[in-house]
């Protein structure tokens, strides 16, 4: 089944149907790794307003914009994206909070 022919609200495949097993933890690691990427959408932020260098600005934008994409992207239902963030992401929000490069 194409993503045009999914009903609204099916889960992808290798999505969790959340009907079946939501618990408690799936919603602090869902709502954790939103707040990563919100983490990382204001470190980008703070990046670009205290840089003169141009190309430097610009490579952040195009970071927060992938960081805004994802965060609207992701689902509940996906698990594995989920903890991929919470794997990956938060020592890169610490870099940035402490001037270094993603």
């Amino acid at each position: 089944m194409t993503d045009q022919h999914r009903r609204e609200g099916e889960p992808k495949p290798g999505q969790r149907d959340p009907l079946d097993t939501w618990t408690h933890q799936h919603e602090v690691d869902f709502n954790l790794a939103r707040e990563t990427l919100n983490a990382l959408v204001a470190a980008c932020s703070a990046r670009i307003s205290r840089t003169e260098d141009v190309a430097e600005a610009e490579q952040f934008r195009r970071r927060q914009a992938e960081y805004v994409a994802q965060r609207r992207a992701l689902a509940v239902t996906d698990d594995a994206e989920v903890q991929r963030i919470l794997r990956d992401y938060p020592p890169i929000v610490q870099r940035l909070r402490q001037g270094g490069d993603m």
